[in-house]
């Protein structure tokens, strides 16, 4: 048996792009209108689920059409409409006899770009499309002829979902330009938001930083003070000159080891966990009379008892 595909449609300037009229009948709009006004519609439930149910091997999905298809096409589900459409109108009589009003048909997947992942040919999607379609209002009319007089009104979703991407070559190029421009564009978004909030953070863990040593340097000069007796200058007594460097203007006469003794118990209490330098001035002399490096570690590991 010789498979003779659907003649395609006349590219007028309506449709050049291979696109499917929409219709639908006046009556039939004013039936799903009333029947609205005067109940509850159901809606049928998944088609994918109740496919799965019938754990269909792979000649299923081929068919006579695709029978030398070069992919598996198990798990194409809405190719059934042109391979198994006696499954696709069953399902659809099942969810009928249950009581849905409205019936959607099994076009889930019927476009392009999802039937790219099966390398299917180009023209598949209309012909998937328009056979689901068909089914459906079969499936219905089928239903009608069977059920009680006069039957409830049952209706389907008339608009075929068909993708011109395949017969237009220029067209599924502008449209793969624009996956790209747009992935390009959301790409360097995320990665301006992502660096805004990593400078954000790092910028308020380092305001945070200057806070805590800002305080342990005010709070050992005000021990520092307190310790030898002398009054601290009234204005400005800790200055930031630079990142990570700090002076404190005691203007009065104190110990060496008093000044490291209040330090270190400051910045302890800031939770400061890090070395840290710190020298003496005299401003009598113009010149710096003693300076000394601080180890964190090195003072976490001398504070432990010996063996």
């Amino acid at each position: 048996m010789i498979h003779k595909p659907l003649p395609s449609p006349p590219k007028t300037a309506r449709n050049r792009n291979f696109e499917v009229p929409f219709i639908v009948k006046k009556n039939t709009l004013q039936q799903l209108t009333a029947a609205a006004q005067d109940r509850i519609l159901i809606i049928d439930g998944s088609m994918g689920v109740f496919l799965q149910s019938y754990n269909l091997p792979e000649i299923d999905f081929r068919g006579e059409r695709f029978v030398e298809h070069h992919r598996e096409l198990k798990g194409n589900y809405d190719v059934l409409c042109l391979t198994r459409p006696d499954i696709i109108e069953d399902i659809h009589l099942k969810y009928l006899d249950a009581g849905a009003d409205i019936i959607e048909t099994n076009t889930f997947n019927a476009t392009s770009i999802s039937q790219a992942d099966f390398d299917m040919p180009a023209g598949v999607c209309y012909d998937i499309n328009k056979a689901a379609a068909e089914i459906a209002r079969r499936a219905i009319e089928h239903w009608r002829a069977k059920s009680p007089n006069p039957p409830i009104p049952k209706f389907t979703n008339p608009q075929i979902h068909q993708s011109p991407i395949h017969h237009s070559p220029p067209m599924r190029n502008t449209i793969i330009r624009r996956v790209i421009v747009l992935g390009a564009i959301a790409s360097l978004s995320l990665l301006a938001v992502q660096t805004y909030w990593v400078m954000r953070t790092w910028n308020l863990q380092e305001q945070e930083f200057n806070r805590r040593v800002n305080q342990a340097m005010l709070d050992a000069a005000n021990e520092l003070a307190q310790m030898n007796v002398f009054v601290l200058p009234p204005q400005k007594l800790v200055q930031q000159v630079s990142t990570n460097y700090w002076v404190v203007n005691v203007n009065n006469v104190f110990e060496a080891s008093d000044l490291e003794h209040v330090l270190g118990k400051a910045f302890e209490t800031q939770g400061l966990k890090e070395d840290y330098e710190y020298g003496i001035f005299d401003c009598s002399s113009d010149q710096m009379v003693r300076g000394k490096l601080v180890k964190y570690s090195i003072k976490k590991d001398d504070s432990l008892p010996l063996a």
